[in-house]
């Protein structure tokens, strides 16, 4: 079987997480693959990641994503006509290189809205994908009010799981997963839920992992973790600080590149001033392998209260599970029905800045709740996540055969 695995872009962690897990199941079984990406990565950090999977790998590049300055319907619906056609030129060029018997299109979320219109950029080849960011049954949930968009969302779900050339569709949304199963119940055996794929090894000493980023054995550390944007609440954490109610010894640590607006905004002089009283500690890069761990280790919460946003699976959330550190979420989306099932952690509304605060302080004297929210998710993170995500994937291209 040759496989060619498709990743238009390389920020975030699509590549160090979803490409570079299935490049290991593929090389478990010794099944031949090439990578379809951004000519980006040849200088990209990502790159040693992926060359400890797979030493040698066949790489073909398709032209840069570009998304637009201003989002609104027209231009995102632009951007994606304009990531379908990059992604069907750089697979039509390969063709002239070699067959495939598979295609995996790492994220559909770039094209989602434009597939359906079009059809499939890979012509008469079987390809599979995964779905991040759907959004089609936020209405029944009451997450958000959707109007004629659900019926939109559907529509184009169901033409999209229509194509003959499309095999599978795995998403880490559980509840797009069961609403989709029972909605079109006769395209159900298509859809896929899988748990996000992390593993951590390798830990420090917690003491000699402080020590690298100069923090007091009785510091209080709450992570925030991974791209760092808007929506991780980076203004309301500094809020949280300025109205000075949480104890002395908590202690934010960001962590991960940050975008031009959080950037900006750590420079103003409010900032300054918590980060040079070390109220805020910043590291502001990409955050390899062997950093991560160390990060994790020095870290005794991780703050997944995120703003308008991540109603969906998060990848921070299995990472704590896997350092065994209690996570504090929003009470809405995955993130909390996950907390509630398996209580691992807190969950508290944004606004209500005081319950925060209190809830903080309790946790940062490693009391029996927070004693309670570590065993919790110490039992949660056993689970293989790893080995479960590439072999459903593995599983199921079996089967095609």
């Amino acid at each position: 079987m040759n496989v060619l695995i498709v990743e238009p872009e390389i920020n975030g962690h699509h590549i160090s997480m979803y490409v570079r897990f299935l490049v290991r199941g593929l090389s478990k079984k010794n099944i031949k693959f090439s990578i379809l990406t951004s000519k980006k990565i040849i200088k990209h950090p990502v790159l040693s990641i992926l060359k400890k999977e797979k030493r040698k790998i066949n790489f073909y590049y398709l032209e840069e994503l570009i998304y637009p300055g201003k989002k609104n319907l027209i231009s995102l619906f632009l951007f994606q006509v304009s990531n379908y056609f990059k992604i069907k030129k750089g697979f039509n060029k390969i063709l002239e290189d070699q067959k495939f018997d598979h295609i995996f299109l790492m994220t559909l979320d770039h094209i989602d809205k434009v597939i359906p219109i079009f059809g499939s950029p890979f012509g008469k080849n079987d390809f599979s994908s995964i779905h991040l960011n759907p959004k089609n049954h936020f209405e029944d949930l009451k997450i958000k009010s959707l109007g004629i968009k659900k019926d939109i969302y559907n529509f184009m779900s169901y033409k999209t799981l229509k194509l003959r050339t499309l095999k599978n569709i795995y998403s880490n949304d559980i509840l797009y997963v069961k609403y989709i199963k029972n909605k079109f119940t006769k395209l159900k055996s298509k859809i896929h839920h899988f748990d996000e794929p992390v593993e951590m090894s390798h830990f420090l000493r917690k003491d000699i992992a402080r020590k690298k980023f100069h923090l007091n054995k009785k510091d209080f550390i709450i992570l925030v973790y991974g791209a760092i944007k808007d929506s991780k609440a980076i203004t309301d954490i500094v809020d949280l600080l300025e109205e000075k109610k949480l104890r002395n010894n908590i202690r934010f640590f960001i962590c991960g590149e940050q975008t031009k607006n959080i950037s900006n905004f750590l420079k103003l002089m409010k900032c300054k001033k918590l980060i040079r009283q070390r109220k805020i500690i910043v590291v502001n890069k990409f955050i390899n392998l062997n950093e991560e761990n160390t990060v994790f280790r020095v870290s005794d919460l991780t703050w997944l209260i995120y703003k308008n946003s991540s109603l969906g699976s998060s990848g921070v959330l299995y990472l704590s599970s896997k350092a065994r550190i209690p996570i504090i979420t929003s009470k809405n989306g995955i993130p909390h029905l996950l907390n509630q099932k398996f209580k691992l952690g807190p969950s508290v509304n944004l606004t209500d800045k005081t319950k925060i605060s209190k809830v903080l302080n309790d946790l940062s004297l490693k009391n029996t709740n927070y004693k309670h929210y570590k065993s919790k998710i110490t039992k949660f993170g056993q689970k293989n996540f790893v080995e479960n995500f590439y072999l459903k994937i593995l599983n199921k291209l079996n089967d095609l055969r």
